[in-house]
């Protein structure tokens, strides 16, 4: 992956393009003003912020509400969390008693390493449910019924027990196209 010497963000209007350029580290974007939404002025602006050639980022439509440049060495700094996080998880597997289980849930389409680990963190040994039911029912994923007399009418789900493996079970779920 390529380093970028700055991040340009372009805030484009019919006639005008307001400016503003983010540099690695720093806090603040600097506005460089607004330019004529013509190719010569864009030629302009690419020779100003990359004189010699340096490799820099453009991002189209910074914010929906005036201009803001995108912090990249934000983002930087967490997909780093991300992967220090996904380095120790890994660590934390090898001598666990559910790996085995990990490396099988992995096996289904959808699901990942991360929600593996998720969700029998919070589920621990899944063969205390005694049944398929009984364990969406634990997790909130079994229809509401309203029943009065000898009518039953089947809601959406319940959305009771552990909210979060229902939500990274969903997640997935709509993820894998399921």
């Amino acid at each position: 992956m390529e380093e970028y010497s700055g991040y340009v963000g372009l805030d484009v209007h019919k006639d005008t393009i307001v400016v503003a350029i983010a540099y690695p580290g720093r806090s603040k974007p600097k506005s460089l003003g607004i330019i004529a939404h013509t190719k010569k002025s864009l030629l302009r602006l690419i020779a100003k912020v990359s004189p010699n050639g340096e490799v820099v980022g453009f991002c189209y439509e910074a914010s929906s509400c005036g201009y803001e440049v995108e912090h990249v060495d934000a983002v930087k700094q967490a997909e780093s969390r991300v992967k220090s996080f996904d380095q120790e998880l890994r660590r934390a597997l090898a001598g666990w008693s559910l790996r085995p289980v990990v490396e099988s849930l992995m096996a289904l389409r959808g699901v990942n390493f991360v929600t593996a680990m998720s969700v029998l963190t919070e589920l621990g040994d899944i063969s205390r449910f005694e049944s398929p039911r009984q364990l969406m029912g634990y997790l909130g994923l079994v229809p509401s019924e309203h029943s009065s007399g000898g009518k039953a009418k089947r809601g959406g789900i319940t959305k009771t027990g552990n909210g979060r493996v229902r939500r990274v079970v969903c997640q997935n779920s709509n993820n894998a196209g399921c």
